[in-house]
């Protein structure tokens, strides 16, 4: 895709859906529209909003081809699902999938899932969330970029964050800045 139609930033803002509203509203998390009357796409490029773009059209809201469609990809294309999963999947159905991709080695493919996603912040519950952050830390990105850290912040994910600055400390490791925020 990015021979076709380039990799030049790609910006916008989309309106949250009803049906996620709700979702948000059912589980608790009404607190992470505060501030966000839209969630962007910050981050993304042209030809991950074709990519996303051409998988909605093709699987017209079926989530075996958006699995299908992930399972075939390459790196990119995947990363480019998983930016784009709230588009694809407003209603959570491939959370498990999202988890499962999360699993990976790829820090590409990890920061499409946690760096300014809003899906596991809506979707993901509390220890899968937690492992997100911890994961993020580990791998020393931003975790101050991960979409609804401040409200899904909880005493487990603290209590987890001061555990493993106490074990890089041990370690003789640096404790990476975002930690820093997530602890005061």
């Amino acid at each position: 895709a990015r021979r076709k139609v380039g990799d030049r930033p790609f910006s916008m803002d989309f309106p949250w859906t009803e049906q996620t509203t709700q979702i948000m509203a059912e589980r608790g998390l009404s607190g992470l529209l505060i501030g966000h009357s839209f969630w962007s796409c910050a981050g993304w490029d042209i030809s991950d909003a074709v990519r996303i773009l051409l998988v909605l059209k093709g699987s017209d809201g079926q989530s075996s081809v958006i699995k299908e469609s992930f399972r075939r990809g390459d790196e990119k294309e995947r990363c480019a699902i998983l930016k784009g999963m709230l588009l694809l999947d407003p209603a959570g159905s491939l959370v498990e999938l999202f988890i499962d991709a999360g699993r990976t080695n790829s820090i590409e493919m990890f920061s499409a899932i946690a760096m300014g996603n809003p899906y596991p912040a809506i979707f993901y519950d509390e220890p899968q969330f937690n492992q997100l952050v911890l994961k993020a830390l580990f791998l020393d990105l931003n975790a101050g970029h991960i979409f609804g850290l401040k409200q899904r912040t909880g005493p487990s994910l603290i209590q987890m964050c001061e555990d493993f600055r106490q074990e890089r400390k041990a370690a003789g490791r640096s404790v990476p800045e975002s930690l820093k925020q997530i602890l005061s």
